[in-house]
């Protein structure tokens, strides 16, 4: 950093620090080390040695991936993790190259509205039947006693055999109901059964 005569440094140079430091505290925390060779998944001085490497830039937590080759390091501040990811980029360990990127942020980690389809509103999700989970004051509805008719009833009580009786009256927009009465049932009865032979089996 470039100072003044009197050894301050100058109003630019304050500026493009504050800029600086704004942009970092907008980066992420998380990296992904890609292409790692298969011995730092195996062996613990290789391992290490791997996170000696990241460490130099601030404490780092480390999640191995073996089956994508693939290495979290999560900072506790984002200048850490961006240090350490243009100081390691395509370095090579193991002779080999290895790729580091920044973690994918969710929009709810950035404090950004989700882009995603949001739950409906938990009032029309109850019905009469008690929901698996009831919230705070939830009662059930109680159904209505049952109507009765008593014209209905009326009509029941003067049905007689062998006459017809109308239980309700047409009206312009209903047709009307009638009920004819069977004989007596005990008459009914008396008649002749018929047998009805039994179909022959094939081939007899």
């Amino acid at each position: 950093m470039k100072t003044v005569d009197d050894g301050k440094p100058s109003d630019n140079e304050e500026l493009n620090d504050t800029f600086l430091a704004e942009l970092l505290n907008g980066m992420p925390t998380v990296l992904f080390a890609c292409h790692i060779h298969e011995n730092v998944f195996k062996l613990d001085n290789a391992k290490r040695q791997f996170e000696k490497q990241f460490d130099a830039f601030g404490p780092a937590q480390f999640v191995y991936l073996p089956s994508f080759r693939r290495v979290r390091i999560s900072y506790e501040s984002s200048q850490e993790a961006t240090q350490a990811k243009i100081s390691l980029h395509m370095t090579k360990f193991l002779n080999q190259a290895m790729e580091i990127y920044f973690a994918q942020t969710t929009s709810a980690e950035n404090g950004a509205p989700p882009t995603t389809l949001l739950p409906p509103v938990a009032e029309k999700q109850f019905l009469i039947s008690p929901p698996a989970s009831p919230p705070v004051g939830w009662e059930p509805i109680h159904e209505n006693k049952p109507t009765t008719n008593f014209d209905l009833l009326s009509s029941l009580v003067e049905l007689a055999p062998g006459e017809s009786h109308e239980l309700h009256k047409a009206t312009a927009s209903t047709p009307s109901v009638v009920v004819h009465v069977c004989e007596d049932s005990n008459q009914a009865g008396k008649a002749t059964l018929v047998k009805i032979p039994q179909t022959r089996r094939p081939g007899c």
